[in-house]
C-alpha cells in the first residue's frame, strides 16, 4: 500500500479543522496509508527536513497556506518526491492559481488520483525556491507583519496593510535573467 505523508501545519488558516481526522477519514478503506507530521507553532524547519527525508513514500502533500506550501517545496527541491497541496491556509493563493479545489475531499480526491503536473520554480540567490509568488520590499514586509499577527484571513491581511505602508521603505534591487540585467530603487519587486 502507497504511503502519502500530510506535512499539517496546524496554524495555517483560521477556525481549522481537524485535518488528521479529515485526512484518515477519506483515506478508510482506500489503498493509500496517510502518513502525518503535524508540526507545531513553534516548529522547526530542519526538524520537518528530517522527518520528511527520512519519509521513504514518493507523495508529501503541504496541509496549509502558501508559506506551507513554500517550506515544503523547499525540502523537497532537489529530491524525486512529489508535493501535493491540500488547501488549509488564509488565503491559498497557489492552490487556486492551479485550480486546486478548497474543498478538502475534492482536494483529496486529486491527490488519491495521483493527479501530478509540472510547475515552474524560480530560484533565487541560487538557493531558495519559489513556486507561486515572491516578493522583496513592501509586500514582503506585510507578509512578515501578517505572519507574525494573530489574525488570520482577509481581515487579517487588512489589519497590517497600513503598518505595512507607514514603515516602507526603498530598497536597492539587481535583477538578472539570463543575459538582462536591472538596477534600481524600488518599494517591492
Amino acid at each position: 500500500m502507497p504511503k502519502v505523508l500530510f506535512v499539517i501545519n496546524s496554524k495555517a488558516g483560521k477556525n481549522a479543522p481537524d485535518w488528521e481526522d479529515i485526512i484518515s477519514n477519506y483515506f478508510t478503506e482506500k489503498t493509500i496509508e496517510a502518513v502525518f507530521l503535524k508540526m507545531s507553532e513553534n516548529f522547526e524547519a530542519g526538524n520537518v527536513r528530517k522527518d520528511i527525508d527520512a519519509f521513504e513514500g514518493k507523495i508529501v502533500v503541504a496541509v496549509g497556506g502558501d508559506g506551507t506550501v513554500n517550506m515544503v517545496a523547499q525540502i523537497l527541491h532537489g529530491s524525486d518526491k512529489l508535493l501535493g497541496i491540500l488547501p488549509a491556509g488564509s488565503a491559498n493563493g497557489m492552490a487556486r492559481e492551479l485550480n486546486i479545489p478548497i474543498d478538502p475531499q475534492k482536494a483529496l480526491s486529486i491527490i488519491e488520483k495521483g493527479a501530478a503536473r509540472w510547475c515552474d520554480a524560480i530560484l533565487i540567490n541560487n538557493k531558495d525556491v519559489c513556486l507561486h509568488l515572491s516578493d522583496i520590499g513592501l509586500n514582503a514586509q506585510l507578509v512578515k507583519y501578517f505572519d507574525e499577527g494573530k489574525f488570520r484571513g482577509q481581515w487579517g491581511y487588512a489589519r497590517v496593510i497600513l503598518k505595512a505602508l507607514w514603515y516602507k521603505q526603498k530598497i536597492f534591487i539587481n535583477l538578472q535573467s539570463g543575459s538582462t540585467q536591472i538596477k534600481r530603487e524600488a518599494f517591492m519587486v
